[in-house]
């Protein structure tokens, strides 16, 4: 019922499996980029590592090396579009 109810949401006919692969592909996708955004919320708002990590479900090493270098390359990127004149992300 829910598969059928986010695929009529996206315009996604469910009449083949390739179409509910490409669905939940996207789902993964966009939960992937929400967790990151939460992940880095916490750490800009002064969490642990350990408490990101705990949170996940894995150590604090494995959250630091997940998300760190995450976290740095858009904050490179947010402050070279600004030195380009453009608007961050």
């Amino acid at each position: 019922m829910a598969m059928k109810r986010l695929a009529e949401s996206r315009g996604v006919e469910l009449d083949n499996a390739t179409n509910h692969i490409r669905l939940i592909r996207d789902l993964r996708d966009e939960a992937d980029e929400w967790l990151f955004v939460m992940v880095r919320d916490a750490v800009e708002a002064g969490q642990t590592w350990a408490a990101v990590g705990e949170s996940l479900g894995v150590s604090k090493q494995a959250a630091h090396e997940r998300y760190a270098p995450l976290i740095m390359a858009r904050a490179r990127n947010a402050v070279d579009n600004q030195d380009d004149g453009e608007e961050p992300n």
